[in-house]
């Protein structure tokens, strides 16, 4: 009889660790997002407050097709976000430029020289994973906006690239941040912050 009670206190035990392990997990994970409803939504129908559908409409947008660099897609991208930005007060500023497939192979050189790695990049890999073609130079274009602060010795930087790989259309890598900084810029419309603040949508990261 004595051994029947302790092998039911065992389990019981092993129960309650396991139920307050389980009620321990719940307790650290993050809040699930309200389910929205997925349609495209017009900057005038913004709520005041961070609008969760309004950038899952920008996100469908950027990245309905794939948009790797210097294609006409990608052209569609930027010109979407400069439309936007001027749309919320904003004076963007476009940074257009050139690379040589030296350079691009140099910059190449530098990145695995600093993490240490073998240049394994050679001009038909960067050209075929580009789909820049035939090509003589990847033809990119940056796009900032600068929040600026009164009297501010610093620069918080925000960045995020607006460019996908050449196999899929970059929505989680990394059109999501671009969308999420629309819409910080959007709620920033009218602060002054305590340190100058850029926002910095870079091209040609993948």
């Amino acid at each position: 009889m004595n051994i029947k009670l302790k092998s039911w206190g065992i389990v019981l035990v092993f129960l309650a660790l396991l139920a307050g392990s389980y009620l321990g997990y719940l307790r650290f994970q993050p809040p699930k997002a309200a389910l929205v409803e997925e349609r495209a939504v017009a900057l005038e129908e913004a709520k005041a407050e961070p609008d969760f559908q309004l950038m899952l409409s920008d996100l469908r947008t950027m990245s309905h097709q794939v948009h790797s660099v210097d294609t006409p897609a990608i052209h569609e991208v930027h010109r979407y976000l400069v439309e936007r930005l001027t749309a919320l007060g904003y004076t963007p500023v476009e940074e257009r430029y050139s690379l040589t497939m030296e350079e691009i192979l140099a910059i190449e050189q530098d990145r695995v020289v600093f993490r240490g790695r073998p240049m394994e990049a050679t001009e038909q890999s960067i050209r075929e994973k580009s789909g820049i073609g035939d090509k003589p130079t990847m033809n990119l274009n940056n796009i900032t906006v600068l929040i600026p602060a009164e009297n501010a010795q610093e620069t918080i930087i925000i960045m995020a690239h607006t460019d996908s790989v050449k196999m899929g259309p970059g929505t989680f890598d990394d059109t999501v941040s671009v969308a999420a900084m629309l819409e910080s810029l959007r709620l920033l419309k009218g602060v002054t912050p305590q340190r100058d603040m850029l926002f910095l949508f870079t091209d040609g990261e993948e």
